[in-house]
């Protein structure tokens, strides 16, 4: 579905009268064979207001017009194909849809339009391509070949500190050359075939790596790998080598690159107000900034720092961003309370990989947001934590629920010591698990735990263990992935060394349907045919009403009798995000096998307003059977006042779908 995104104020004016379409292709579904219906709508993404900004180069007004494009249909493609320039963001999971698009538009468009790709994947593709040839070259001298790092350990070394410590022996030319434009200089080695030639016979997988580097040139004129952090090798700026991309009808195909990693105060601010057009009637609405705003507005996405001081075998975190990284507290008050007072925007998802790796930190940012939330009591924020900083620190989790935290994802993985140490996850133990929850329930945060489906030691038994395991460790919700494999991290890298054939027939599908959804490889006693119908059977037995009442039952909190109306929401938050989430994302992995990939979220009345009665009736007592009561006559009441619980819902943001599909 196509928005049209107006400049601030809703000026359509742009400074260059360029035309620029921005494209996040969906992923696949395996169930289906078709593209998912756009990708996840929860929340402001953060990649397109951070490009704008970065393009606009300080202006005031929107430097391009644009329009962005999630959902792509056969009109949308005809609208894309009258734009000067085209930019696509891809993790992995979406490279194949960005490929086919890309095909589809040069089919359409004139020859003067310029299609730009960016985003992870393409930066790990670009950046692992380098790190071969340097491991090549590197490799003839026996003496620096010793000294290079193992690629298939479970650290792998960021490439930008491989460049530093290892770059000199290229040569300087060589290096200098490389790094300004990577496309040019291994054509001028000879091309594709010279350079497959070249990267035979050796652990890393460069083949592979520099067979889609070309891939990825044949169909996109522009490449950038990096971060908008950095300034390009040459002398000109990162920004003028987009805008010339753009704005050129006659640039020739090239890599723009940028290993400036960790400095993140120069990300520029985000450009939320481009966004927040027509574009958030796309987006799930956060009822407290809708209810307050007095329009639609989505959950924003803010990036307070990066980096992590793990290196988790699955991860390409540490890979791309480093060690731990932070913005100044400072800044990062002045753009939430900016995001407020102009967009009534109240509530921010800090997509931080990490926000408490440092716990001296997280206390100084929790601090610094205290003020904000007594000027703004309805200012809320979610982040991803780890559980070794959550466990141990009952008192920073109190500060963090005071400056506003009412959520956090943190990594669990698995549910078992087994699980942990495979992936190279052994900060995280059972005791360190079940206290942290411990900690986070009694002070009001929900927990929503990332779970990997299909580690190397998942079996037959894996639906009882987990959903046992999650019960004793009293989780109240999970974000269900799939184990997926990413190129430039460690699991790759020991499946290619393996000459592992789920790895083979992955990259040989063009990561088709590695989205971290799809079942995509096999565990070490289950094929990936026989892991599905395991994943099936916890998909069922995860969505069974009962399990789901026991998890709100929990959670459930009894209301003071002399409770104000507008007040029950910040007693009873936790619980009814609960109650929620788990709903949405049970209804999600039974209707489109997918979780956070098909679109919006919509709560089911009936089952949502049961799962509260019936968990009234099991924690109530005494006087408080008469709520358990009134609870059971609202579930019956529903079929006959559908019209305002609807418009009531709307004007709060809230998707109601009254029918299961």
């Amino acid at each position: 579905m196509k928005t049209r995104i107006r400049a601030p104020h809703e000026q359509a004016a742009s400074m260059s009268g360029f035309s620029v379409g921005l494209v996040s292709p969906a992923t696949y579904n395996q169930s289906t064979g078709r593209p998912n219906q756009g990708p996840s709508v929860l929340l402001m993404p953060l990649t397109w207001p951070s490009v704008t900004a970065f393009l606009n180069q300080g202006l005031e007004q929107d430097r391009y017009q644009y329009q962005i494009f999630d959902d792509i249909t056969d009109r949308d493609l005809h609208s894309l194909a009258h734009l000067d320039a085209v930019m696509f963001t891809a993790y992995t999971g979406h490279i194949y849809r960005a490929f086919e698009l890309a095909r589809q538009l040069r089919a359409l468009a004139p020859s003067r339009q310029r299609f730009i790709l960016g985003g992870i994947h393409a930066t790990s593709i670009v950046f692992e391509t380098i790190r071969a040839y340097l491991y090549t070259q590197l490799g003839k001298n026996p003496e620096i070949a010793a000294q290079l790092p193992d690629p298939t350990e479970s650290r792998v070394v960021p490439l930008h500190r491989l460049l530093h410590r290892f770059g000199q022996y290229l040569g300087e030319g060589v290096q200098t050359e490389m790094l300004a434009d990577p496309y040019a200089f291994f054509c001028k080695l000879g091309g594709r075939e010279k350079i497959e030639e070249l990267f035979a016979n050796q652990p890393l997988p460069g083949q592979d790596y520099a067979r889609e580097f070309f891939q990825l040139h044949e169909e996109f004129d522009v490449v950038f790998a990096g971060l908008l952090d950095g300034q390009a090798p040459s002398a000109e700026s990162l920004q003028d080598c987009l805008i010339e991309a753009i704005e050129s009808s006659q640039v020739p195909r090239k890599t723009i690159l940028s290993l400036g990693f960790g400095k993140v105060d120069q990300v520029p601010r985000p450009n939320w107000k481009l966004c927040l057009g027509e574009r958030s009637q796309k987006l799930f609405a956060s009822p407290v900034s809708t209810a307050q705003s007095g329009r639609r507005t989505p959950s924003l996405s803010y990036e307070t720092g990066r980096g992590c001081q793990h290196a988790c075998d699955f991860c390409s975190v540490v890979n791309f961003f480093g060690p731990l990284a932070y913005k100044n507290t400072s800044l990062v008050y002045e753009d939430l309370r900016s995001a407020i007072v102009e967009l009534g925007a109240y509530e921010f998802f800090f997509v931080d990989d990490n926000l408490n790796g440092s716990v001296k930190r997280f206390q100084q940012l929790c601090e610094a947001l205290l003020p904000l939330r007594k000027e703004f009591p309805q200012f809320g924020w979610a982040a991803q934590l780890t559980f070794e900083h959550v466990a141990g620190h009952r008192d920073l989790m109190r500060l963090a629920a005071q400056a506003g935290m009412n959520s956090c994802y943190l990594g669990l993985e698995g549910v078992d010591t087994a699980a942990f140490e495979v992936v190279n996850k052994g900060h995280n133990t059972r005791d360190t698990v079940r206290e942290g929850l411990r900690i986070l329930k009694e002070e009001g945060i929900v927990a929503f735990c990332n779970v990997i489906m299909g580690l190397p030691t998942d079996d037959h038994n894996f639906p009882t263990a987990m959903l046992q395991g999650l019960k004793e460790l009293d989780v109240p919700a999970i974000v269900p992935f799939t184990c997926s494999v990413l190129p430039g991290t460690a699991l790759f890298n020991q499946l290619y060394a393996s000459n592992d054939e789920d790895l083979r027939e992955i990259m040989a599908d063009g990561w088709k349907y590695n989205n971290s959804f799809d079942v995509v490889k096999g565990t070490r006693t289950l094929s990936k045919e026989q892991f599905l119908l395991v994943k099936r059977e916890f998909v069922k037995r995860y969505s069974e009403y009962g399990r789901l009442l026991d998890i709100s039952a929990s959670y459930y909190k009894c209301l003071p009798w002399n409770v104000r109306l507008q007040d029950w929401i910040h007693w009873v938050g936790d619980f009814i995000q609960v109650v929620a989430f788990n709903q949405m994302v049970s209804d999600s992995l039974l209707r489109e096998h997918h979780y956070m990939a098909c679109g919006p979220h919509t709560i089911h009345p009936p089952t949502f307003f049961g799962l509260i009665r019936d968990s009234a009736w099991r924690r109530e007592r005494g006087l408080g059977y008469l709520r358990a009561i009134l609870l059971t006559l609202l579930t019956w009441l529903l079929p006959f006042i559908r019209g305002p619980v609807d418009k009531a819902a709307r004007q709060n943001g809230i998707d109601l779908s009254w029918t299961r599909v």
